[in-house]
């Protein structure tokens, strides 16, 4: 549309609305309340490769609430990166395995009853279709078959992407709209949405709770936000102003939004997800990512900061072996006060080699790129040009295509992007005559098979450390004798390890004084022990 034409339309249109159909989901609602106790832990406490965990966790949930997806096997295969349930409670505690179970079961019953959302939804688009009403969908590309699947009467035509292909289009009568109006993350779109409307009606649908983006919308002529004047949050009125686009807003609930206080259902917005995951986003960022900390302060004026959820050695010098002098507590209280902190400087324990258990997706894929290696073993250029055409752009594509054969080990190898092993799985089944792999969502269900042996093998590394301190808690019951001998009154001393113990090295005890909560530190400042004064930059 030029700008001419826009005008026109703008100038003849007396009024804008949005239709804002809010769905409620009590079962919904609980799923992402367990999976954001979930993401809080494991941003907070969680290592590098836990945190890609927690992004995958994160971009599932996000995906779940901007497209219509169906409620089917993948909630359950986003939960189960995780890990089993006792690497779960033994790594993150009673509360995130309790969310785990929670969420688990809440995602069967979701299978069971399907996404109201996708109910909602392709009943309007059916409707509207029916009326002869012409629509448009503003989606992102990847989401348009999760649409066409509620409606196989939808073409490419009815979908619009990012600025300039809106701005382009002709004027219609209703936009659709799936999730809030936000400028970034999951489901974004312009604020032309609102500003420069090609249509009559924005029918939005919205998961409860999940707000539209403050001063989203910005109207060039009054400098107010449309979405703020909407919602009351400024004391201006677009109406009143001359020459303003003039918005009307109509809200419908949709879903379960009755009482039933005898089982567990209150009439009350869930929480907004997406100022949550903006919120963790910001706080546990990748680049110098900081986490909840306990300041555990020595009374030789020296310290070390614990991560309020790892787990310590102590020793109380009031108690016997049996009544539990020696403890692995989380630095969480008074009860270290007046007992001594215990760092192990002990070496790391071999564990030997961990390996992924029952795989049957990999073998038969494995198979079929070995075979197709093996058949042209002096073409691998071909194969490596046809994935390059899928965008596979990876260097030393042709080294990677037999490294992607190994067997698994600790994990399975093959592509780390979804989008590089589709197009792998594809090139495979349509190229070179493997059919086996083009039926029944073989790609999607191979890929949940090597993302789970990713999240085993990143839970069996923790569940290794957590391994090691309890070696290192053993062998420190073994020393008693030696502590209390060594223990003399001092506030600080070290007791060896002899050299007859399977492991090496020593323990530094250390007289707590104190114990401070509530700070929030980078990562590098962790677990070294320097002078209190120097914590002081960390303090509110």
């Amino acid at each position: 549309m030029n700008v001419t034409s826009c005008f026109n339309f703008l100038a003849n249109c007396e009024c804008f609305m949005l239709d804002r159909r809010e769905i409620f989901s009590n079962l919904f609602g609980d799923l992402r309340k367990q999976i954001r106790v979930i993401l809080e832990a494991m941003y907070e406490g969680g290592n590098d490769h836990e945190i890609e965990i927690a992004h995958e966790l994160r971009n599932s949930l996000s995906e779940w609430l901007t497209v219509p997806v169906p409620f089917d096997g993948v909630l359950i295969n986003a939960l189960q990166l995780l890990g089993n349930r006792d690497i779960i409670e033994r790594r993150w505690g009673d509360e995130v395995v309790r969310a785990f179970e929670a969420a688990v079961s809440i995602a069967e019953s979701m299978q069971q009853n399907g996404n109201p959302m996708r109910r909602t939804l392709g009943d309007e688009i059916e409707k509207l279709l029916r009326e002869n009403t012409s629509i448009r969908i503003y989606a992102h590309p990847k989401s348009v078959e999760y649409f066409i699947s509620l409606c196989n009467t939808l073409t490419e035509e009815h979908f619009l992407y990012g600025y300039d292909v809106y701005s382009a289009s002709k004027s219609f009568d209703v936009l659709l709209k799936v999730g809030p109006l936000r400028s970034v993350g999951w489901g974004k779109c312009p604020d032309a949405l609102l500003t420069s409307p090609r249509f009559r009606i924005l029918t939005q649908f919205v998961w409860s709770g999940s707000s539209d983006e403050e001063h989203f919308g910005l109207d060039p002529v009054t400098g107010a936000s449309v979405v703020d004047v909407l919602a009351n949050k400024t004391g201006m009125a677009l109406n009143g102003v001359p020459d303003a686009l003039k918005w009307s807003l109509k809200n419908t609930r949709i879903g379960d939004t009755v009482n039933d206080p005898e089982n567990g259902i209150k009439d009350e917005p869930d929480e907004d997800d997406f100022s949550f995951l903006l919120r963790i986003k910001s706080r546990y960022a990748d680049v110098n990512r900081e986490r909840s900390a306990a300041l555990i302060k020595f009374v030789n004026a020296y310290g070390i900061l614990i991560p309020s959820r790892e787990e310590v050695l102590v020793y109380d010098p009031e108690k016997n072996e049996e009544d539990g002098a020696i403890e692995l507590v989380l630095p969480t209280g008074k009860h270290l006060e007046g007992c001594f902190f215990v760092l192990p400087m002990i070496e790391i324990a071999d564990f030997g080699e961990v390996h992924v258990e029952k795989i049957k997706y990999s073998k038969i894929w494995k198979g079929c790129l070995a075979d197709v290696i093996k058949s042209h073993p002096e073409d691998l250029s071909e194969l490596s040009r046809l994935l390059r055409m899928n965008k596979v752009g990876l260097q030393n594509l042709k080294g990677r295509l037999p490294e992607w054969c190994n067997p698994p080990s600790t994990v399975i190898p093959a592509p780390r992007k979804w989008e590089h092993f589709n197009a792998l799985i594809a090139v495979l089944g349509e190229h070179y005559n493997k059919h086996e792999l083009l039926a029944d969502d073989f790609a999607k269900k191979a890929w949940v098979e090597i993302r789970r042996s990713r999240g085993n093998a990143i839970n069996e590394g923790r569940e290794e450390s957590r391994t090691q301190k309890e070696l290192e808690f053993d062998l420190l019951i073994k020393l008693m004798s030696e502590i209390v001998n060594t223990n003399t009154g001092r506030d600080e001393f070290i007791v060896p390890v002899a050299p007859d113990h399977d492991l090496q090295g020593s323990y530094r005890f250390f007289l707590v004084e104190s114990v401070e909560q509530g700070l929030v530190v980078p990562d590098t400042v962790l677990r070294e022990i320097h002078s209190v004064t120097e914590f002081d930059i960390w303090r509110g």
